[in-house]
């Protein structure tokens, strides 16, 4: 196993971030090439790893970190209770989600799909469940170029969670906002969007670079025989993005077709 520091992010703007490009770490069933292996596998195939598997630290203010080959026990508060949750389809990282509550309330119904993906900043989710959301912030103001919600920066947003694996997944609602400064004033984005893909005749979304293909089948081809999205998933498919994952120590198991969560060792957290 090697591991891989990774630059610093958090919920303020990263418009100034440099970005090299997108590195594949699903499977082939969403490739080009589907009978060609990816990264991971090569990596196993070829020995440079003993197993298919990466793991990610995303740093809130503080270095991130990728571990290839396995993962790093010192970013876990405990690593003998990794909840290990079965994917859905080896395609996206898709697992089944048990529910969805923003505050006291359940925003999902019947099966709800989480694809997990470090290369998304914020959670895209289906519309009428964000819409709901929104609908509960005083003075959300949708920005048209944007199609994302300018609140007030003193709005107290209530917490959003995510049940999967038989537990729960917390996301603290003052998490749920983004701050951008601008001319010494502060402005406050909420952090989660309404599902769509990059390059719509719509609107383009704040990730500078979206998968056009996942947001594509997500929104239109769910169901489709040879479609990576399962037919009871259709339209109730969450993109859970950096806003849900850097709160957790994130697993990929390519071997097992699984995803583990742990629950991350704030002694190590700079």
């Amino acid at each position: 196993m090697f591991i891989i520091p990774a630059f610093r992010r958090n919920k303020h703007s990263d418009k100034n971030a440099a970005f090299d490009g997108i590195l594949g770490l699903a499977f082939p069933a969403i490739s080009q090439d589907p009978l060609a292996n990816t990264l991971i596998a090569n990596l196993k195939d070829q020995k440079g790893v003993d197993r298919a598997m990466f793991a990610f630290y995303l740093g809130d203010e503080a270095d991130g970190e990728l571990a290839i080959g396995g993962y790093n026990k010192a970013r876990m508060q405990n690593p003998e209770l990794i909840n290990w949750i079965p994917l859905a389809m080896p395609a996206y990282w898709l697992v089944a989600m048990d529910q969805v509550k923003f505050g006291d309330t359940v925003i999902t119904t019947g099966p709800t799909g989480g694809i997990m993906d470090t290369g998304t900043s914020l959670i895209y989710g289906p519309e009428k469940q964000v819409m709901s959301m929104i609908k509960a912030i005083h003075k959300a103001e949708l920005i048209p170029q944007l199609q994302l919600y300018h609140i007030p920066c003193e709005t107290g947003l209530p917490d959003l969670e995510f049940q999967m694996g038989e537990k729960a997944y917390n996301i603290p609602g003052d998490e749920l906002m983004m701050v951008f400064s601008q001319d010494g004033k502060d402005y406050c984005i909420f952090s989660i969007a309404v599902m769509k893909f990059a390059g719509s005749s719509e609107f383009d979304t704040r990730d500078e670079v979206l998968d056009e293909k996942m947001m594509d089948e997500i929104k239109n081809f769910a169901g489709v025989a040879s479609s990576p999205i399962p037919k009871n998933f259709l339209s109730n498919t969450w993109l859970m993005g950096d806003t849900f994952l850097r709160q957790q120590y994130s697993i990929y198991d390519y071997e097992n077709k699984r995803f583990g969560l742990a629950e991350l060792n704030k002694d190590m957290e700079e």
